[in-house]
Formats: structure tokens, C-alpha cells, sequence
């Protein structure tokens, strides 16, 4: 089991208590040459929309960890600890701003110099994109034997529960240091266990210059369910395969994580926040 990064600098919060608030501050709106002064001094631009809004459209360089339940927990596990971040929010983005304060405070985490007023449609440079695809078209792929490249973004317990024959796994919290052994000349189909580790992936990916498809529905089980029967060049690689992920066997269960019941977070903040 992997835990999230910002583990190490929760014990000391907790010991000497956080600051006390009397609500969520307030997350400036930014206009854009503010957003992109901070940006340019070192900011983490940090994309919380859907996943398949971000695919469509998305600033170079961004980060898509969706605002949800898990949102706290993965920008605690995917950026350095209390790193400086802005945001780019879904509307409306008071509440959004509001609800995203909120789990990062949780986390210790306050450097949130604000977000990009008016979104994503307020940006005026260069967007980026890049295709998405269902478990279905994953299938179709594995079974016209184009021996596509499977990148499977769960954790080791879960490979354990069942993988894709042929698929790489690499857990998506430690995509940033292994990105330099990630072929450059093939698209890599991305998967988790219900899409939204595979956007975070699909986002770091994207930033790195390699082309990426992401499967932002569906899961690894689907995967194996409905697919059947590899290829005989599809089988070969799962055999290898097999040498990093003991144990895994078809017909096996795949089952979320849910960040929101298995990290926990500062237990003095829980308090003033409410």
C-alpha cells in the first residue's frame, strides 16, 4: 500500500495545531496577466474540471485532479507538499473555489494564490488536447492484435485483484519519476478503476510530450471482462507481464480506493471549518 506524500508533514502540523480559522478564505479571482505572473514565477496550474472537459481543452502544463470527494487527498499525493497552486474551476467558481480550499486546508496546505477568473474560456494562449476512449475501443484494439500500450495507473494491492494481459503497471503517484521510461513513439492507453486517477495520468502525460488516450469510463475489470481472449502476441506479453505483477488472475476483482475513507487528514482544521 503507497501513502500519500504529505503524510511526512502532517505529524508536526497536529502537534503544534494549525492555525485557527473562522471559515474557508476567501480564493482570489484572478484576471489573466495576474494568473500568468504566477504561473511564470513557479505556480502549479492545477485544472480541476472533468476529465473529458480537460481532454477537449486544457492549458500546456496543467494538472486535471478533478474536484471530488478524492481531490484533497491526490493534490497531496501528486504535487510537492503546499507547493504554490492556481486553479482553474468549473463554474460556479466561488463554490468551487470554496469546496477546493476546503480539502486543501485539511491537508495543510494554504498557498492557493487564487484562480483564473472566467475559466478556462478566459485563457487566450495556445490549448492543448488529446483523445479519450471507452473500455470498448480498448478491446477492439487488443483484439485486432495492435498490441496497444496499456498503462494501468492503480495501486499494487489492486494489480494483485487482476490486470489487462500485457498492460504496464505503474501506480499514478509515481508516474513523475518513471516518465523517462515511457515509449515516446506510441500512444499509451491509460486505465485506472474508474477514471479519475487515469485523467491525472493522462494530464502528466500530456505535459511530457507523449501521446496519450485516455479511458476516462470504465475500468481494468470491465477491461478484462468483456474483452475475452488475447492475441497469441497479446498473451506473450502477458506472460511477461506477469514477472512484475505476481498473482494476477483472470477473473479476479477490481475495486476503488476511495481516498476519501483511506487517508486521513488534520484533525484540529475539522473544527473551524465547519
Amino acid at each position: 500500500m503507497a501513502w500519500p506524500a504529505y503524510y511526512a508533514h502532517m505529524a508536526p502540523i497536529n502537534r503544534i495545531g494549525p492555525p485557527l480559522l473562522g471559515g474557508v478564505p476567501d480564493v482570489p479571482a484572478l484576471a489573466l496577466p495576474e494568473f500568468r505572473r504566477h504561473a511564470g514565477a513557479g505556480a502549479w496550474i492545477v485544472d480541476v474540471r472533468d476529465r473529458d472537459e480537460f481532454a477537449a481543452s486544457h492549458i500546456p502544463g496543467s494538472v486535471n485532479i478533478e474536484l471530488n470527494s478524492g481531490f484533497g487527498s491526490y493534490m497531496g499525493w501528486m504535487l510537492p507538499c503546499n507547493a504554490p497552486v492556481i486553479l482553474v474551476l468549473p463554474g460556479p467558481e466561488e463554490a468551487s473555489a470554496t469546496q477546493a480550499m476546503t480539502q486543501l486546508l485539511r491537508i495543510g496546505w494554504d498557498r492557493v494564490p487564487g484562480y483564473l477568473r472566467g475559466g478556462i474560456g478566459a485563457w487566450d494562449g495556445e490549448l492543448r488536447s488529446y483523445p479519450t476512449a471507452s473500455v470498448g475501443d480498448l478491446c477492439d484494439a487488443i483484439t485486432r492484435g495492435d498490441d496497444p500500450l496499456v498503462l494501468d495507473v492503480r495501486q499494487e494491492l489492486e494489480w494483485a485483484w487482476g490486470t489487462i494481459p500485457g498492460s504496464r503497471t505503474l501506480f499514478v503517484a509515481d508516474l513523475p519519476r518513471q516518465l523517462g521510461t515511457i515509449p515516446r513513439d506510441r500512444t499509451a492507453w491509460v486505465i485506472c478503476s474508474n477514471g479519475h486517477r487515469a485523467s491525472i495520468a493522462a494530464s502528466l502525460l500530456d505535459t511530457a510530450g507523449i501521446p496519450v488516450r485516455l479511458i476516462g469510463t470504465g475500468s481494468v475489470a470491465e477491461c478484462r471482462h468483456h474483452c475475452g481472449k488475447p492475441p497469441a502476441a497479446s498473451r506473450r506479453a502477458a506472460r511477461l507481464a506477469t514477472v512484475s505483477t505476481p498473482g494476477c488472475q483472470l477473473g479476479s476483482k477490481d475495486h476503488e480506493l476511495g481516498p476519501e475513507r483511506s487517508w486521513p487528514q488534520l484533525r484540529i482544521l475539522r473544527s473551524p471549518l465547519r
